[in-house]
């Protein structure tokens, strides 16, 4: 992923984009709901998102992992 809401670690930051910001808190705003609630609420589906995307690799990564040992399984016998 590059891009996170603060921009740290050298990735672009959706706080940036201040109109978007601007929107999108309004488009989700109701009542009780703060700024701070948005930036919360923000933050975790971008963690979401690359706990989704991270998964997805690792899971791609383990069944190549699991073909080739069976295919060196089948060499063996």
């Amino acid at each position: 992923m590059e891009m996170n809401y603060g921009g740290s670690n050298s990735k672009k930051g959706l706080s940036s984009f201040e109109n978007l910001n601007n929107a999108l808190f309004e488009a989700t705003k109701r009542e009780g709901y703060s700024l701070d609630d948005y930036k919360r609420d923000v933050r975790a589906a971008f963690g979401k998102a690359k706990n989704r995307v991270y998964k997805a690799v690792s899971k791609e990564n383990r069944i190549k992992r699991q073909a080739a040992e069976t295919e060196q399984q089948k060499h063996l016998q």
